[in-house]
This record gives C-alpha cells, structure tokens and sequence, in this order.
C-alpha cells in the first residue's frame, strides 16, 4: 500500500499521453470492495493531477480543510508535483476544467524523508492559488481530542486501483468502512519492514482483510462520522503490505499529531469536535468507500505487473519536486 514509486518519467508520460488519467499505479492506493459516493456526501474530496501538454494525469488524493489548503501525504510529492487539484465532482474527469484549481504552494513535513524508506512524517499541505466553493472536512482530530480508539469505524475514500492485483482504478469516487486496528498489533504486524511503525501512524482494515484503499489512494482521508453527521479527519492514506490482504491492515499518517503543525504552516485555526462518541465495529465485513479514477492502459498494466513483485510495501500511490517547500 506504500505510495512512493521511482518508475515513471516525463519519456513514459508523454509516451502513454492518451490516457486521460495516471496515478503511478505501480505504488498508489485504490479502494478495494468500495462503494460509490453519492454527490455530495464529501465535498471534502480532491484528487492531485500531473498537466503534461494538453493531457492530465491524477496520482494522488487529498482533503480540503480550508477553502484554500488540502491535507495530503508527503511520498506523494517524492516523484511528481501537482500542478492543479480536481474538487466539487465525483467523476474522474480532469477535462472538466471548470473543477480544476491551480496548486500555488507545496509543503512537505520537514522530517519526511523524501528520498529514503522511511514513512514517518508522511504529510504536507497544498495551497490552492484561488478558493474553492466546495465545503472542507467539518473536524481535525487532535492529541486532546483524537475522535477514535481501537475498532473505530472509520471511512477511507478515492479514486485508486479496485483490485490489488493490477491496475483497475475507478471512475468515480469509491469509500469503504473499515476499523481502527489496536497500536500494538500494528507495530507487531509492521516490525520487520525498513520503514518502522511509529506513534505518528494508525491503522486500520479487518483481520481477514477484503477491504482497503490502494494504489491511487495515497494522500487521501481517513475519517469517522460524528453523531451529528459531520466528520473528523483521522488519518491521511500512506502505505501498507499489499491492499486488502488478511492480516495486514492499510497504514494512515496520526492527522492528530499533526494537529499544531498544521495550524503553524498554514495559519488557521482549526475545529475541534467536542460531541465525539465512539462507535465500534460489531464484526462485520465492511462496505463504502471510493475507488480510484481513470482505466489505466495495458502500458501502466504492464509497468505495475513487472514491479509488485518486487515492491510488495506498496505506498498507497506518488514529478520533480521543484516547488516543494
């Protein structure tokens, strides 16, 4: 479910110019066994796109928590810079320009390291160089107020790949229901790897897996419903051992621990909620979600098929970073 990936070059862009829609399948996150989104239900939802020519490319999600600023994942900057956001739409369709607004500023955590394995730290900020109309996440949880606890149900949404198998992203936005896993079995499961678990991560899926974000969902929300139907912003899509797989749940950046850098880079002054209630899971299998944008072409398929087996930790998606703060 990790989201870096070092394959793709401006030569392969141009070259697979026709598809109207790419997300380095090879490491991004797409939902698995989602649900679509009704128009409406998260105005909060952005997709990240690549302009090269005349033709766009998505590669990463991300949330409104202004109408200026999207909260997203810092490996998603590791390989290309996003040129234009996609906002107030389900459908994946970056030819509708009329919903596409300019990225002016990137700020990447300055602990995240870019260029290494390591996913701590894995959050940076994006400001949009106009407002857009389409309403931010209601909440952001913090240290004081977190919004969740061990089995959690918790909402993950976008437009990456539908099946972890190959490269089969989604049309329109997908989410999916899944429950916040307990820190130390997180850590347990994620041990062995050369990017250490830390505090600064939470994750969450079901123990016999099924359901999940993936390829193409990197960067995108992790989020409960308030009693009063407004949502909190939990978690940010970073990275995970395959998607959807028994035993191994998808890992999100803590947004909670994030709570005073956020406020710091971007001057606001966020919202916390003060009627959370938690609401755990009962053992069932999970539905909703979103699933990630555009077909992809039999090239990307090919690229993605060549290299899982040899980058199983898989971001959960991620050009030069030449405007990265």
């Amino acid at each position: 479910m990790s989201k870096k990936f070092h394959v793709f070059t401006l030569t392969i862009l141009v070259f697979i110019c026709s598809i109207t829609s790419f997300a380095a399948d090879s490491i991004s996150v797409r939902i698995i066994n989602g649900t679509a989104a009704q128009e409406g239900e998260f105005p909060f939802m952005v997709e990240l796109f690549l302009q090269q020519g005349g033709n766009y490319y998505s590669f990463c999600g991300g949330t409104l928590i202004s109408d200026r600023w999207v909260l997203t994942a810092a490996h998603c900057l590791e390989d290309y810079t996003p040129d234009a956001v996609l906002h107030g739409t389900l459908v994946d369709d970056p030819l509708d320009v009329g919903q596409l607004a300019p990225v002016q500023q990137i700020i990447a955590h300055e602990d995240y390291d870019l260029f290494g394995d390591n996913m701590d730290n894995d959050i940076a900020l994006l400001y949009l160089s106009q407002p857009v109309a389409d309403l931010p996440i209601n909440y952001v949880s913090s240290t004081l107020v977190p919004a969740f606890e061990t089995g959690t149900v918790a909402t993950t949404a976008g437009w990456g790949n539908t099946n972890p198998n190959f490269s089969s992203s989604s049309d329109v936005l997908l989410k999916v229901n899944i429950p916040v896993v307990a820190q130390s079995e997180c850590a347990s499961t994620y041990s062995n790897l050369t990017t250490p678990y830390t505090d600064n991560m939470i994750c969450a899926g079901y123990e016999d897996g099924g359901y999940d974000s993936c390829q193409g969902d990197s960067g995108g929300p992790l989020f409960v419903q308030n009693s009063d139907g407004t949502e909190t912003l939990i978690g940010v899509v970073s990275y995970g051992l395959g998607c959807a797989e028994a035993g191994q749940p998808g890992v999100y950046t803590k947004v909670a621990n994030y709570f005073n850098w956020i406020e710091e880079k971007t001057g606001l002054t966020l919202t916390e909620y003060d009627g959370y209630i938690p609401v755990t899971d009962s053992g069932g299998s999970g539905g909703g979600g979103c699933s990630a944008a555009g077909t992809g072409s039999a090239f990307s398929f090919l690229l993605m098929f060549g290299f899982a087996g040899a980058y199983m930790l898989r971001r959960r998606f991620t050009k030069a970073k030449s405007n990265i703060v």
